[in-house]
């Protein structure tokens, strides 16, 4: 848990100054193995959610408002592989930096460097794995703004969608 607080100069006499808090949450945070996970924030607030892996895209949804006792659940979704150089996008530079990598094997000394490059995660980097980067190419980090599926708006709209 780490807390910032914008901080400025102490206003002057009869000078009134905003000072801005933001409390961030920066947890990492192990799924299961069929990839649930489960994030306890005791905190009232708005809140994003980042979805990351190495040698994938992420995926961000924001602006989740957290009341106390609300449970939110975040629908599965499947992260794209081949981001290598991390700026959010598959583009060439990933590919050159695969290409520089292929031919070598996974082991337990070079996972954690090397192990981003193993798409298929079979423990080798091979044409396989340029092959899946190649089918990604051009895609994009995807960020969403939370909807709440319980807010009176979001049924009205579904209700909207099922009328003929």
């Amino acid at each position: 848990l780490e807390e910032q607080v914008g901080q400025e100069e102490l206003p002057q006499d009869g000078e009134t100054q905003e000072v801005e808090e933001e409390l961030v949450l920066d947890r990492e945070i192990e799924t299961e193995e069929d990839g649930s996970y489960v994030l306890d924030i005791t905190e009232v607030g708005s809140y994003d959610v980042v979805i990351e892996k190495p040698g994938y895209l992420s995926y961000t949804v924001a602006k989740i408002e957290i009341t106390p006792g609300l449970i939110v659940e975040i629908q599965e979704h499947k992260l794209i592989a081949g981001e290598e150089i991390e700026d959010g996008e598959i583009e060439i530079a990933d590919l050159v930096e695969l290409n520089a990598n292929l031919g070598i094997e996974i082991t337990e000394d070079n996972k954690e460097e090397k192990g981003r490059y193993d798409l298929n995660e079979d423990r080798r980097i091979d044409m396989t794995d340029r092959t899946i980067l190649k089918k990604n190419y051009g895609k994009k980090a995807e960020y969403e703004e939370w909807v709440d599926p319980n807010s009176i708006d979001s049924i009205e709209d579904e209700e909207d969608d099922e009328q003929p």
